[in-house]
């Protein structure tokens, strides 16, 4: 049987202490034992849940998106009917993610534009902005998606 054997005391008196595997991943032993620092770290890091998933910064170059910045898209293109189609690295196992959208214009004149997600999946989703006419437009995107 396995076992990890090396103890300090609170006190700081060096003392033995045997501990099994199983007690180690059962996690519920109030026993004291030496971790290193690097275990404790990789056990933080491997059981993060940080609620980002994706993050992006879409810039148009005419009716042509392009990534200025990108963490967990692979593409990003432009439907023919002035939608922005964004597909996930990896896939979803289901639906449950928000989308926050912030858009950023440089245009004189009436610029109140809104921006909906749709057409949202485990592969991507589907977001369109257009002003207070009606009309689509082509506008900087930061897009960031949490799970809910």
């Amino acid at each position: 049987m396995a076992t990890l054997s090396s103890k300090l005391h609170p006190s700081g008196l060096a003392t033995t202490n045997t501990q099994t595997v199983a007690v180690w991943e059962a996690g519920t032993s109030t026993t004291e034992t030496i971790v290193s620092p690097e275990k404790i770290k990789d056990a933080i890091v491997a059981n993060s849940t940080s609620k980002n998933k994706a993050e992006a910064f879409v810039t148009y170059s005419g009716t042509t998106p392009s990534f200025l910045a990108n963490n967990g898209f692979s593409s990003v293109s432009r439907s023919t009917d002035g939608d922005t189609i964004y597909t996930f690295t990896n896939a979803e196992a289901n639906t449950n993610y928000i989308v926050d959208i912030s858009i950023q214009t440089i245009l004189t004149g009436d610029n109140r534009n809104n921006s909906t997600v749709s057409l949202k999946s485990t592969t991507g989703f589907t977001t369109r902005t257009t002003n207070v006419h009606g009309n689509g437009t082509n506008h900087d995107q930061a897009v960031v998606v949490r799970r809910i």
